[in-house]
């Protein structure tokens, strides 16, 4: 698991990167806060209402570490957001209409006010995508693209590239995400179901970014990585 002064380590480069792009910028665009460690209490709840267990490696992120994210997270862009446990269980169990939504497709769509092209997804596959893949972090790359970072219950990792533009290429992936889940096996043990979501990743896809298979600290690297590589190039 990547320790807090590594997740630091990572994110100095960006700060690097955008002192060199605007050195009379004063705003520290790029400051990180940490959000104090989840208690046990707060995951096995949130776990409750997902309906299936959250990885060890977020778990121990959240216990050791604590979530974190930039200081301009919704301000600017290249800036990245992981949500804590016990935030995610206090917004879900805000009740009513303000419950925001942590499955996959409902966040997205929720999250855009709303995206009328994901309607023509077929409800049943919808259903699947949002009991089988929960967002827990998200990197703003631009107004119009996103990156949301979920796990599935099967404890893998992946991130979904959204740009609003691309509406098919954005039915496509979800509807992908939706059928490479297994059949519910009992007689399949958890590593026998990892590698058959691995497989059939394979099958489907040539992108590994896309769809469940990162190890979190893999997605957390490239994450920070990617945005670093952005502000180099303006």
């Amino acid at each position: 698991m990547l320790t807090r002064s590594q997740i630091e380590e990572l994110n100095a480069l960006l700060v690097r990167v955008d002192e060199d792009e605007d050195e009379e910028d004063d705003d520290d665009w790029f400051a990180l806060e940490f959000s104090e460690p989840d208690s046990a209490e707060d995951i096995a709840a949130l776990e409750g209402i997902i309906g299936f267990g959250i990885p060890d490696a977020l778990k121990a992120l959240y216990q050791q570490c604590g979530a974190f994210g930039h200081a301009s997270y919704g301000l600017s862009w290249q800036t990245i957001k992981v949500r804590s446990a016990s935030r995610m269980l206090e917004r879900l169990r805000a009740g009513g209409d303000a419950t925001p939504a942590m499955g996959l497709l409902n966040y997205i769509h929720d999250s855009w006010g709303g995206r009328t092209e994901l309607e023509v997804i077929d409800s049943e596959l919808a259903k699947i995508v949002n009991e089988n893949y929960v967002v827990f972090g998200e990197r703003i790359i631009s107004d119009d693209v996103y990156d949301y970072w979920y796990f599935d219950r099967n404890g893998l990792f992946g991130c979904l590239h959204f740009d609003q533009d691309q509406g098919g290429h954005n039915i496509w992936k979800l509807e992908t995400l939706g059928n490479i889940v297994p059949p519910e096996v009992p007689a399949l043990s958890r590593e026998e179901r990892r590698a058959q979501t691995l497989l059939e990743v394979a099958i489907f896809s040539g992108d590994e970014d896309i769809f469940p298979g990162k190890e979190l600290d893999e997605l957390i690297t490239q994450q920070f990585e990617a945005c670093a590589q952005s502000l180099a190039h303006g």
